[in-house]
């Protein structure tokens, strides 16, 4: 499945990039991927489902 949607990441306006993030029910990664491009680096992902967890480790390998 993929998402068209865009994410708005205005509401991190002003955010320190070192702030922790946990995305809870991450899914494949998606939200990880976006925070990740706009520089923020203290981020945690988890999902209760373990397919999602394999998919996102093999597109989001760090």
């Amino acid at each position: 499945m993929a998402f068209t949607h865009p994410l708005p990441l205005s509401w991190l306006d002003g955010i320190s990039r070192h702030v922790a993030i946990l995305d809870y029910g991450c899914g494949y990664g998606r939200v990880m991927e976006k925070l990740e491009q706009h520089a923020f680096d203290n981020l945690t992902a988890a999902d209760i489902s373990p397919g999602m967890i394999k998919r996102a480790r093999h597109l989001h390998p760090r």
